[in-house]
């Protein structure tokens, strides 16, 4: 915050961090910016600058008339000093083109023709104050003709919407005002003063008869218009007992004009600063304050003051009682006493290390732990509070909890109580909240479930604080190859366990072929297998816990495809490549022997060292070079493959005429 001191020490108003100079006596004032908080140790607390405020040389004037002939009507020489009404510092007089007037104890305007002259005092100030050149208006009139005599109008305050110009008219003359500016407006010699801007303006008053020339016919007038000053419109506060705040007035206002004074309207009010307009509500007791923002000597405006009140709050009590203690015989306590604040407006909050478990003046409990107690008013929205300690007393037996969890389904859990003290030995343990009781402190087998711990001693002193432990198995770790099956030979497939078990609870893949181990394959997912031979494949899955599943998979392989073989052909239809009973497949590279019988077991076929490129050498479907019938026959075929491996192979063909 700022503070300002002049050159006697004096402290110096300031509102809104704005010092307003004008008026102020020249001279050096020191201005100290304060940090509040004041920062600890030995940081900076506050800076101060040096400002000098120098003299601005200034002059009121005021405007007059003379003769341009001597008359006995008016004077035809001045002294100009009596032009002027107020002087700060020295100046010089200059005429009309600016020129130095050098006489100005008997300045002469006889001769001058009729008009309103200009005349300047000119004043010269330090910097940064600026030169002044004020200007003052000598109206010479022609003394021989009839003079326009006008009241002497007042500075003016737009307060009020208009003012009447006629009470200053001449009273000889009949007339009419008009307005040599936009600004300002005249009608029926009424200026209307609504929206018009602070300033000096020029009014004329022209004759209704005017006399002949060379004789005026108008006059001309500078008037003053001020606008008032206003306090604004306050807005009360409340605040509650101990508040650290420190209070803006100002910002408790609205539309408020800057450069008003503050006061404490009801006597010395604690960390009240009229001069920087604030308030530290910090020892501020209970009680209704009024501050009030004004602005004085304003004329021709009225003065104008705004009362700002500002409401302290008292604090409910809090009485939360006496710290409390458990012990094998004293299990619950009651909390908080009558002291506390009551009544309809009065609302109770009572938290166990942050979490809401009661709302009433007293309190019952049963758990140890730090309680707090909250009595908020709700009409003044202030609240205070109150602590108290809920511990439990040493004579009660004391302990740890170990806990072997299941890690796979299947697994059993472990419960250990150790490290035991306080109490009286013997104790007694309980795994299942006080139904039963043993001396061992150890409990295996446990399945899924909620147990809960309980150690009495040989007094019968029992500690069951401790949460309720609770046991989940975790449920089968399966996988899965699916259902056996077969495939031909040099064909391929994909073995895959791929999405069956979280990646991330993966510990290892282990998978074997025919019994051995592949440890190219060790930790896939999936793979690629051609058939060749007969295939027995598992997987073995261990996850991140030890758990382990495993599958096995038969694959089957099927050397000779269907259509290798046929089991219906027809001889009587040449051309359709149908017509003989003939084996047409790649993989078969040699038939041994090829044998055909009958339903009654006569060989109708021999044939040895065919190749499938024999065509002519297969079965025609004849027997003992005639048709034989149509029907079914039997045939055993021994053949070599292209893999070098043999297969004897039997069935049935029908022949069809």
């Amino acid at each position: 915050i700022w503070s300002i001191k002049n050159s006697p020490g004096n402290n110096e108003s300031i509102a809104n961090n704005i010092f307003d100079v004008k008026g102020k006596t020249p001279g050096v004032y020191t201005l100290t910016y304060t940090l509040t908080p004041a920062p600890g140790g030995s940081c900076t607390k506050e800076k101060s600058v040096m400002l000098t405020v120098e003299q601005q040389n200034t002059a009121t004037l005021r405007d007059t008339i003379v003769c341009n002939q001597i008359s006995t009507i008016g004077a035809s020489t001045l002294d100009l000093r009596g032009l002027i009404v107020t002087q700060i510092g020295s100046g010089k007089w200059l005429d009309e083109n600016k020129v130095e007037i050098a006489s100005i104890l008997n300045k002469s305007f006889v001769g001058v023709t009729p008009q309103i002259l200009t005349y300047y005092f000119t004043m010269t100030s330090v910097s940064p104050c600026v030169n002044r050149e004020i200007p003052v208006q000598i109206e010479v009139l022609d003394c021989s003709c009839p003079q326009i005599t006008l009241g002497t109008i007042p500075s003016i305050c737009t307060n009020n919407v208009s003012f009447d110009l006629s009470p200053y008219n001449d009273p000889d003359d009949a007339g009419s005002w008009i307005s040599s500016s936009a600004q300002l407006l005249i009608n029926n010699n009424i200026i209307n003063l609504v929206g018009v801007p602070a300033g000096v303006y020029e009014i004329i008053y022209r004759l209704s008869n005017p006399p002949a020339d060379p004789c005026p016919k108008e006059k001309k007038v500078m008037i003053t218009i001020f606008n008032p000053k206003s306090a604004g419109t306050a807005r009360g506060a409340e605040f509650c007992v101990g508040s650290t705040d420190i209070l803006k007035l100002a910002d408790r206002l609205e539309n408020e004009s800057l450069g008003g004074t503050w006061s404490a309207v009801n006597g010395p009010i604690p960390g009240f600063n009229a001069t920087l307009g604030q308030v530290d509500l910090t020892n501020v007791p209970a009680g209704t304050y009024t501050f009030k923002y004004s602005f004085t000597n304003q004329t021709p405006c009225p003065d104008d003051a705004e009362d700002l009140i500002i409401k302290i709050n008292s604090l409910p009590v809090a009485d939360a009682g006496a710290d409390k203690i458990f012990n094998c015989s004293v299990k619950s306590a009651e909390l908080g006493t009558l002291n506390s604040s009551s009544g309809t407006n009065i609302v109770y909050e009572w938290t166990l290390n942050g979490q809401v478990v009661g709302a009433t003046q007293k309190l019952v409990v049963t758990k140890e732990g730090h309680y707090t107690l909250t009595v908020r008013d709700t009409s003044t929205n202030c609240g205070q509070s109150s602590d108290v300690v809920v511990t439990k007393d040493a004579d009660l037996p004391q302990f740890n909890i170990e806990v072997d969890t299941m890690a796979c389904f299947g697994d059993r859990g472990k419960i250990v109580i150790s490290d035991i003290s306080g109490g009286t030995a013997p104790y007694q343990y309980s795994f299942d909240g006080g139904k039963n009781f043993s001396s061992s402190p150890i409990m295996t087998g446990l399945g899924s479930g909620q147990y809960q711990i309980i150690v009495r001693d040989a007094n019968g002193c029992d500690n069951d604080q401790f949460p309720i432990i609770v046991l989940t198995e975790p449920p089968l770790l399966t996988v899965d190859l699916g259902s056996d099956f077969q495939m031909f030979l040099n064909t391929d497939t994909i073995v895959s366990i791929d999405g069956q078990i979280s990646a991330e609870n993966i510990g290892s893949i282990v998978w074997k072929i025919n019994g051995t181990t592949q440890p190219d394959l060790n930790n896939q997912l999936s793979f690629s297998i051609k058939m060749n031979e007969n295939k027995q494949i598992s997987v073995t899955v261990t996850d991140i816990s030890g758990c382990v599943a495993t599958d096995d998979l038969n694959i089957n392989l099927v050397r000779l495809k269907p259509e290798c073989l046929p089991n219906i052909f027809t001889p009587d239809i040449q051309g359709n490549g149908n017509n003989t009973f003939s084996i047409n497949c790649e993989e078969v590279v040699q038939i041994n022997n090829f044998r055909i019988y009958d339903r009654w077991g006569n060989m109708v076929y021999y044939q040895e060292s065919l190749t499938p490129q024999d065509r002519n050498k297969f079965w025609d479907g004849k027997f003992a070079g005639k048709p034989a019938e149509a029907g079914v026959y039997v045939y055993r075929v021994d053949l070599t493959y292209a893999d070098g491996s043999s297969e004897l192979k039997a069935g049935d063909v029908t022949l069809i005429r």
